[in-house]
């Protein structure tokens, strides 16, 4: 039942309130001023990114992280540590030796 829920609060966030998370969301609220400043198209807001993420439409990297361009926007992982260059670096260099 709860996958049920999830997906009808995608359904009426993205159709009637006009937010689109990427999934990292579960919230949102209506901004007349993006509403207008979309053209009148979308005045959603996501609440509470999850995964790292910010923004309007959760769709940018918090501070100090970075996007992995292997991964689609909506994946969980999609915006990685600030130590995950080290970690592949460090592997490059051991595998060196």
């Amino acid at each position: 039942m709860g996958i049920f829920l999830d997906f009808f609060k995608i359904l009426i966030l993205t159709f009637f309130i006009g937010c689109n998370c990427n999934n990292h969301a579960s919230r949102c609220h209506f901004d007349k001023a993006v509403y207008a400043a979309s053209g009148n198209v979308s005045g959603g807001v996501c609440e509470d990114c999850q995964h790292n993420t910010m923004g309007k439409n959760c769709d940018r990297c918090k501070p100090f992280f970075f996007r992995d361009s292997a991964r689609s926007l909506e994946d969980p992982y999609v915006c990685q540590g600030k130590f995950g260059i080290f970690k592949s670096f460090s592997r490059i260099l051991i595998l060196d030796f």
